[in-house]
């Protein structure tokens, strides 16, 4: 079982964090992962941005972003894969796979250790930027997790999250 995020703190206070050109607010309880977007099978280190983006299984897609954000932050050349009707409006998907970096074990920064791929077979959601469903920071889902069979671990007596793919014989 391979250890993707390791005993990542939860804060229970706001906080601040520089995203590739700007600073943005960080509420209580909010999970911040390190990802990047590339098309499908770029290699990794092949010119990909790190941002933050939020962890929300709530949020019942693999990935959404607001277009500006993903225009500033990510690969312009994704093609599309068709799109999703959310809350009466169309939004488009685009055919990109996902890197999530690594933390240092029990550190919020992220690691300069390789990132882990997480495909989406159904795509990543491109939210215009008026629409009034478009996530304020770019949120992972709980179909990411589902489609990638990961298990994702909150010790909230140690206030720490764990993220792990692969098989596990320990629960």
């Amino acid at each position: 079982m391979k250890r993707l995020i390791d005993r990542l703190p939860l804060s229970e206070e706001a906080t601040m964090i520089v995203t590739p050109n700007c600073v943005e607010s960080i509420r209580p309880y909010q999970i911040i992962l390190w990802v990047a977007i590339a098309p499908k099978k770029m290699l990794i280190g092949s010119g990909r941005l790190r941002f933050p983006a939020l962890l929300d299984t709530g949020l019942n897609h693999n990935f959404a972003i607001r277009q500006r954000q993903f225009e500033k932050w990510s690969i312009p050349r994704i093609p599309r894969r068709g799109r999703v009707r959310i809350g009466g409006t169309l939004v488009p998907l685009l055919d990109a796979d996902l890197w999530l970096y690594p933390n240092d074990p029990g550190q919020a920064k992220p690691s300069d250790r390789e990132p882990s791929l997480l495909q989406f077979p159904e795509g990543i959601a491109i939210y215009p930027d008026d629409s009034v469903y478009a996530p304020r920071l770019p949120t992972l889902g709980l179909r990411a997790i589902l489609r990638n069979k990961l298990k994702v671990v909150i010790d909230g007596r140690k206030r720490q999250l764990s993220i792990y793919s692969g098989r596990s014989y320990w629960f």
